[in-house]
Parts: C-alpha cells; sequence; structure tokens
C-alpha cells in the first residue's frame, strides 16, 4: 500500500463499506472489507484487521466467491506472518493456495511466493517443494508481472538451496537477477506499468472514464471495484478511487432519496 496517509484511506474505506451495503452491492462491500483489513495491517491494528478478513470469509462463504476468499485467506496469512504466528500462516496460504490453483487466480503466484517463504522450516521444505513444481507447470507463469515473479524466484531460490539444490538455487537466483535488472532499467514508471501487461494503465482509462461520468458509472458498473480480480492489488494504493466510490455513493444515496421523496 502505497498512500501513506492511512488513518485518512481507513475514514474513506469506512464511508465506502457503509455505501456499498446501503446500496445492496455486497461482493463490492466483502471486496473493500478486505482492502480495508490491509490497510489496518499497515496501522497495526491486527485484532481489527483479522476480524475484517474473517468477517468477509463469513460473508463470502454462501456465494462460493473462491477468488475472494482465498485472497481474504492470503490476507491472513500475511497478518499472522507479520507477528510470527507462522503456523497459523502457514494454515492461512495453505487454504489461499488451494483455492486460488483450482480456480486458475490472477492471484495465484504472489500467494504462492509468499506461501513457500513461510515453508523454510526443516519439516515443511519438503511442501514448498511440491508447491514450487506445481507452480512452475502452471500457465499463470506465463502471464505473471515481473515483481511478483521476482519475489517467487527469490524465494524459490532460498528453498532450493535449503534443501541442498545447489544448481537450481543458482538458475532461480540468476532468473530473479535479470527480472530486477529488468525492472531497474525502466525509464520511468509508465514503462514499469506497460511491462506488467499494461493492466495499472487499464485502471486509468477506467477511472478517467468512471470520473467523468459518475452517475452513469454507479448505475452501470457499481462493481468497477470488483469486477476485475486485478483490482484487488490496486485498491487499496489509491485514495483517488477511494474517494470516487465515495462519491459515487453519495450520488446513490441522493437520488435514492430524491426517488423516495417523489422527484424521479
Amino acid at each position: 500500500m502505497n498512500i501513506g496517509n492511512y488513518p485518512f484511506a481507513v475514514d474513506l474505506y469506512v464511508e465506502v463499506l457503509q455505501g456499498f451495503k446501503d446500496i445492496g452491492r455486497m461482493r463490492n462491500y466483502y471486496l473493500t472489507l478486505i482492502n480495508y483489513g490491509e490497510c489496518l495491517i499497515n496501522l497495526k491494528k491486527y485484532k481489527e484487521a483479522r476480524k475484517a478478513f474473517l468477517d468477509a470469509i463469513a460473508g463470502l462463504q454462501p456465494t462460493n466467491d473462491t477468488e475472494l476468499i482465498a485472497n481474504a485467506y492470503a490476507s491472513l496469512a500475511k497478518l499472522e506472518s507479520g507477528i510470527s504466528n507462522d503456523a497459523q500462516a502457514i494454515a492461512y496460504y495453505k487454504k489461499a493456495f488451494e483455492m486460488a490453483y483450482s480456480i486458475n487466480s490472477p492471484r495465484l503466484l504472489p500467494i504462492v511466493a509468499w506461501y513457500i517463504s513461510e515453508l523454510e522450516g526443516p519439516e515443511k521444505r519438503g511442501e514448498a517443494l511440491a508447491v514450487i513444481a506445481m507452480m512452475d507447470k502452471h500457465p499463470a507463469m506465463k502471464s505473471a508481472n515481473l515483481i511478483d515473479l521476482t519475489r517467487y524466484e527469490k524465494n524459490k531460490a532460498a528453498i532450493y538451496k535449503m534443501t541442498g539444490k545447489s544448481a537450481l538455487a543458482i538458475k532461480s537466483m540468476e532468473a530473479a537477477i535479470k527480472l530486477m535488472d529488468t525492472l531497474e532499467k525502466a525509464d520511468d514508471k509508465a514503462a514499469v506499468i506497460e511491462m506488467q501487461g499494461g493492466f495499472q494503465k487499464k485502471y486509468q482509462d477506467k477511472k478517467g472514464n468512471s470520473l467523468k461520468k459518475v452517475n452513469a458509472a454507479l448505475q452501470k458498473n457499481a462493481d468497477v471495484a470488483v469486477r476485475s480480480n486485478r483490482m484487488y492489488v490496486i485498491l487499496p494504493c489509491s485514495v483517488l478511487l477511494l474517494l470516487a466510490l465515495s462519491y459515487f455513493y453519495r450520488n446513490a444515496r441522493h437520488r435514492i432519496h430524491r426517488t423516495d421523496r417523489g422527484y424521479g
């Protein structure tokens, strides 16, 4: 999360959450709840963050929304890892991995990268190798962004080194170094975005259209924050998007109020 002003972001999340609940957009609500929890982690409000993730999972279970449930478990794992609850972190990462793998989630590689970093204990390294073998054959490797690939190769190299697979460790570290070099040679942020598949540029275009047509965006695309699974990565990073969502909600509430009063 790169916004810096986390207390401000939390206040916006609270308003947006209430807005989605008021207009009955519950999938949006639960996705935002997960991102809200991520923000709380940055404020070291771990108890509140854990509750946000667990509430999101409980709310999503009846919908069988595997994508978002996997994301919530990955966020829970990140939280537990950060406070040294390693066993619980591994359990949550395992759930997130299994769910993301089952649906070919675009979030699979970052989940795996963090998961194997939790499996460095002597008794867990065999599990890490099994996960790596599964991931290396997965189609998601071909479309992964450079940052996720770099983290994965670095963590994979660490596992190979710990298991005495020196040649494979060197190969993965060389791959990580090449990826890092590619990132460092990017002329500017736009080049990095382009190399990562341009999805952030697409998001900026969508955001621009939404801000020009706020009312139309709310009516036709109230799910703008969740229709693309990639939004899970972007949403907690943008105060502008939070402000836009808040603005959507206020306009919707105003329109509903006018309708209730017979103003059409």
